[in-house]
């Protein structure tokens, strides 16, 4: 897949499969299960998927994090939902840093199957 410069957001659907892309930065690409997720009240949405390892030093928890007012954010926030409820595979890629979460690697992507 071609890298991708700046921030970029692509819904390809949005029902029982919603699909959306974020830039694509190095960092983790995990596929699993969306195990859990939670807000805080400092507006960052952070949430655990299955088989995800913590290959920075940073990410302590094997997280993804991000913040919840970015313009995107809704729909990474649904999508995230409906994995959970449906049971569906998510693929992720992170960013490979922690800035939103002091120990969960920043979200980037994610592929909702």
């Amino acid at each position: 897949m071609k890298k991708l410069t700046g921030l970029m957001i692509f819904i390809a659907t949005f029902g029982l499969n919603p699909t959306v892309f974020a830039v694509e930065i190095i960092g983790v690409n995990t596929t699993g299960k969306i195990l859990n997720y939670s807000a805080t009240s400092y507006g960052v949405f952070i949430f655990t998927v299955s088989n995800k390892t913590a290959p920075k030093a940073c990410d302590k928890t094997a997280r993804y994090a991000f913040h919840s007012d970015e313009a995107w954010a809704k729909e990474v926030i649904a999508a995230v939902m409906v994995a959970k409820v449906t049971g569906n595979t998510v693929a992720v890629q992170g960013a490979g840093t922690c800035n939103n979460w002091n120990n969960a690697e920043d979200f980037s992507h994610i592929d909702v199957q």
